[in-house]
């Protein structure tokens, strides 16, 4: 496990190479990524009556949640 201290220099070194603010740094590793029509992610949403899943789609620009289990 790393210091805090360290995670610190190593989010603002990948930052300034990144040429992105750390906000948007931590927003992307986090995953918080709006779906868009020009960002394939291979994966679309399919809503069902209670609830939905998702499914493997080369077109699709949905993000799975961390917390979920895609299939493989």
């Amino acid at each position: 496990m790393i210091s805090g201290d360290r995670a610190k220099e190593i989010e603002k070194r990948l930052a300034d190479l990144l040429d992105v603010e750390i906000a948007e740094l931590r927003d992307y590793l986090r995953g918080n990524i709006r779906e868009s029509t020009a960002r394939r992610t291979g994966f679309r949403f399919i809503r069902g009556t209670h609830g939905g899943q998702y499914v493997h789609d080369p077109e699709g620009t949905d993000t799975p949640s961390v917390r979920v289990s895609v299939p493989g």
